[in-house]
Formats: structure tokens, C-alpha cells, sequence
């Protein structure tokens, strides 16, 4: 079953006020925009407690402080490869926190940390590819002298492949070796 949403404290003070004006459960939902049923639930709730707003739960005390959670945060920000058991070792020692580790990587998550391993860092990215890419299909049509001035301008003086005949660029040798074949 679906959990329904929760009233502001506004819209719960409106409807304890529309209901005690005469208005129906109908009219009232229609213009809260909630449904009839929890209307009535706030109306049962006022007549029992005289309250709108919610009491407090009674729920199971946290396993840590806000200042040991923020000493997990602090060690997870170290080592971001690290998984949810690895840190709960450490923060068990220092802080003396007894929890499992489904909890530490619900504070790892409140946190805004995600309990899990860091993806590797591709070598190029998409963006990079295509512009390598590009500039590769710019360079196709070249000839060898122009691959020369390029590679080789006025300011350079030194000439590794000056006694040989053969091109001096990748993509002139492949052609010669394609020619040649």
C-alpha cells in the first residue's frame, strides 16, 4: 500500500479550522487537495488529543551522534574507494560506535556520499574522440611537403630522417607502403 504524503502544519490547521466552520469532508479535501479519509483522520486526531500536529515518535535511538557521523563522512572524503565495511572498522576504533555496516552506509548516504566504488576515469572522453577525430579527417588530404612544414618548421634544425628518401609523416609511410604492395 502506498504511503500517503504528509500535511504541512499550515494545512493542518486549515482543515481543523475549515471543519469546525461546518464545512464537509468532500469540500474540505477538495481544497487542501488531499484525500477525504485523511481529512477525517485529522478531525478524529483533534477531537482525541486536541492537537493537529503530529506528537512525537517513539522510535529506536540512533547508533551515533551528528559529531560521529561526521567523523565517518571525514574518513570516507579520505579514501572515496573505500566500501561500507572498511570505514565501519575504522569508525568502530575511533569513535567507539557499536553499528553494522547497512547503517554506516545510511549515514554514508545521508551524507551525500554514495557507498560505493569510484568508476575509472575513461582515457578520452566522447567529447575528446570526436575532435580527434576531426582534426584527423582535417589532415587526410595532406601531402607530403605539407606534412613536412608542419611537422618540421623554419625554426627546427635538426632533420632525424634527412638521408633517407622515404616521407617524413605516419600517414605519407602509409601510403608509399600501400603504393608499394
Amino acid at each position: 500500500m502506498k504511503k500517503s504524503r504528509s500535511l504541512t502544519v499550515e494545512q493542518l490547521v486549515r482543515v481543523s479550522v475549515m471543519s469546525e466552520d461546518g464545512f464537509s469532508t468532500m469540500q474540505i479535501a477538495s481544497r487542501v487537495n488531499c484525500s477525504p479519509i485523511m481529512v477525517v483522520k485529522i478531525i478524529q486526531k483533534k477531537k482525541l488529543t486536541g492537537s493537529v500536529v503530529d506528537r512525537d515518535r517513539s522510535g529506536r535511538p540512533r547508533a551515533s551522534t551528528s559529531r560521529q557521523d561526521r567523523t565517518l563522512r571525514r574518513m570516507s572524503l579520505t579514501n572515496r574507494k573505500l566500501t561500507s565495511p572498511q570505514p565501519l572498522r575504522q569508525w568502530t576504533g575511533m569513535c567507539n560506535v557499536v553499528a553494522c555496516s547497512s547503517t554506516a552506509h545510511r549515514r554514508r548516504l545521508e551524507c551525500g556520499l554514495k557507498g560505493c566504488k569510484t568508476r575509472r576515469k575513461p582515457l578520452m572522453t566522447g567529447h575528446e574522440r570526436r575532435n580527434r577525430i576531426c582534426s584527423a579527417g582535417r589532415y587526410a588530404n595532406w601531402t607530403c611537403k605539407m606534412c613536412e612544414k608542419m611537422l618540421f618548421g623554419d625554426e627546427s634544425t635538426f632533420a632525424p630522417l634527412a638521408t633517407r628518401p622515404t616521407p617524413m609523416c605516419g600517414l605519407c609511410l602509409e601510403r608509399s607502403s600501400s603504393q608499394s604492395v
